[in-house]
């Protein structure tokens, strides 16, 4: 099994540039993940910054709920890496390397959250501190 680890580096990673491999991984990643899938990746990202020292009063999820989301994260992650997008990963790896990768993860990452942000709940919650600006 890959080391997700490497995975999660590279989803939380700087952007460098991005050759044709890394578009064609890209635009298989996107195209072989559905909306749930996106969602199980916000939800991922989620749960692992809400880790976070001054972020975990933000997140009352109990252990298994959290080996849950990781679990299905792996199940994801393994589909995409060894079925979906196989050929992708190995001419990145082969041709572009880790930056290659990084690209493509953080491609991915965005794609799901500019997903999450469309929803009208979410959109009007991210600005609802409009309202205590000070003019």
């Amino acid at each position: 099994m890959r080391n997700f680890l490497f995975v999660t580096v590279l989803i939380f990673s700087n952007n460098v540039f991005a050759g044709a491999y890394v578009e064609d991984l890209q635009r298989c990643l996107t195209q072989s993940s559905s909306e749930k899938d996106m969602i199980l990746l916000t939800r991922w990202i989620s749960r692992a910054i809400n880790e976070h020292p001054n972020l975990i009063d933000l997140s009352n999820l109990d252990a298994n709920k959290r080996a849950d989301i990781d679990n299905k994260m792996a199940i994801y992650l393994t589909r995409i890496i060894d079925s979906d997008c196989k050929y992708e990963f190995q001419n990145v790896t082969k041709y572009e390397g880790n930056n290659g990768m990084t690209v493509a993860f953080e491609f991915l990452g965005k794609a799901a959250m500019t997903q999450l942000m469309q929803n009208k709940k979410v959109s009007d919650s991210a600005s609802n501190f409009v309202k205590y600006l000070k003019k």
